[in-house]
């Protein structure tokens, strides 16, 4: 950043005053970290308009990505659906409120005489029902 001009600094706070900020709307820039749900639609809730003061910690506001996010969420799950979230993840990229940067492959490996060793798709919990036999 100095090469091009521009000076800041980091102010380090705990993460309850993080999230307080951010809903107030006075981050200029911060790293998050997301887990994600079933389906692309909650990273594509990140930049919907009206969850400026929620989850769209950018507060990005564009009317034409608010319509196809819309649109998106009232279809069934199908190919018609990933088009539309496709158009929405194009605008998103065009746009970029948000900028990616890290992208986490976790693997388990267990033995075939452990059973149920499953990690919860949303809470990362393992071994919650895991039985030795």
């Amino acid at each position: 950043m100095t090469d091009i001009g521009l000076r800041f600094t980091f102010a380090f706070m705990p993460f309850p005053e993080l999230i307080r900020r951010a809903l107030a709307g006075s981050l200029q820039m911060c790293a998050m970290s997301w887990n994600s749900g079933p389906d692309g639609d909650f990273y594509l809730s990140l930049a919907y308009g009206p969850n400026a003061s929620q989850n769209n910690d950018s507060r990005f506001s564009l009317p034409a990505y608010d319509e196809v996010y819309l649109r998106q969420r009232g279809m069934p799950d199908g190919p018609e659906r990933l088009a539309v979230m496709a158009e929405a993840q194009r605008m998103m990229l065009a746009y970029m409120p948000y900028v990616p940067h890290v992208h986490q492959v976790l693997n388990d490996v267990t033995r075939p005489w452990v059973r149920g060793c499953l990690r919860h798709p949303l809470l990362e919990l393992r071994f919650l029902h895991t039985d030795i036999v």
